[in-house]
This record gives structure tokens, C-alpha cells and sequence, in this order.
């Protein structure tokens, strides 16, 4: 696979909240969605499967590992837009380092996750809740790459959030 910074064999136990579980027959970090779309891509393309990880909390992965490429998600952008009270966040961004710029903004919604141990995509994939209140109630819109390496952009009803559910969990 032609894909930057493609590791082989790596323990995936030291990125996840629990400590374990065995190594990932090809991994790579992405930091961009652009490295995610071109690592999705290369393994369509090969045949391999994809799992994505976040931020690895609420995962088990066996002692015998992954086969396939495993992408680590760690696109961590966040604009702000005080004006609309909107922001685009990046999926590997941790959900309470989120709500902490968001109150620095001037901005709220969030509290209710706070202490809950997730990324933005993990939160989005789960439709993540407490406290009577999901992220579905907040999100506008989610830009996704689909098993193909199409980038394209979900509104809130496409995703089909549920209680902890979303499309993206099928």
C-alpha cells in the first residue's frame, strides 16, 4: 500500500484507556482528513480492511489484534464561529479539551459530556449522551469519508441518530 508513514505490526495497547490488546497488521496516525481519505483509499484499492480508531475509550481489542489497516483518527482542528455560535471540529479532538476552548469562546451546549471519555468522532459514530442530552441535539452537520475515500458532507437527519445510535455504526 502506498500510503505515508504505513506502519506494520503495531501494538495498539498504548492507544487505548484500557492498556490492551495486540497489534494492528498496518497502521497510520492520520492528522489530516486528507490522510485519512488517501489511507482509506489505499486499502479499498488492496483489498484490506479498515477499522478507525479515536480516542480509544469504550474499546477492547483482542489479544490477537486487527487485521487490516488501522487508522488512528487524530485530525484535531477546531474553528470557531462566535457570530453563528458554531464550530467545525476535527474527530480526534478529546471531547472535554473541546468543551474547554468552547467556554474560553464564549460559547455552551456542551456540558453535558463533560468528564466523558471521547473523542469527536467517537462521539459522533456512539451519538454520545448524558444527562438527558446527546450530541445529536447540537450537531448541524457531519463531513465524512465513506468506505470508498469520498469526502462529502451528512446532514444531522442523514446520519439517523437515535439513542446511541447513527448510521455510522452500521
Amino acid at each position: 500500500m502506498n500510503i505515508p508513514h504505513l506502519q506494520k505490526n503495531v501494538e495498539l495497547a498504548p492507544f487505548t484507556t484500557f492498556k490492551i490488546g495486540g497489534p494492528a497488521e498496518y497502521f497510520v496516525i492520520a492528522k489530516t482528513s486528507d490522510e485519512m481519505r488517501v489511507a482509506v483509499m489505499e486499502a479499498k484499492k488492496n483489498n484490506i480492511p479498515v477499522t478507525v480508531l479515536g480516542g480509544g475509550s469504550d474499546v477492547l481489542i483482542a489479544d490477537t489484534g486487527i487485521n487490516g489497516l488501522v487508522i488512528k483518527a487524530e485530525m484535531r482542528e477546531m474553528t470557531f464561529d462566535t457570530e453563528k455560535q458554531q464550530v467545525r471540529v476535527g474527530a480526534g479532538v478529546q471531547i472535554n479539551a473541546l468543551i474547554n476552548k468552547i467556554f474560553r469562546e464564549g460559547l455552551q451546549g456542551l456540558e453535558f459530556a463533560i468528564g466523558v471519555p471521547a473523542s469527536v468522532g467517537g462521539a459522533v459514530w456512539a451519538n454520545l449522551g448524558a444527562r438527558g442530552k446527546e450530541i445529536a441535539d447540537l450537531l448541524v452537520e457531519v463531513r465524512v469519508i465513506d468506505t470508498h475515500g469520498t469526502e462529502r458532507t451528512m446532514t444531522k437527519e442523514e446520519c439517523g441518530f437515535t439513542y446511541r445510535e447513527s448510521i455510522f455504526k452500521k
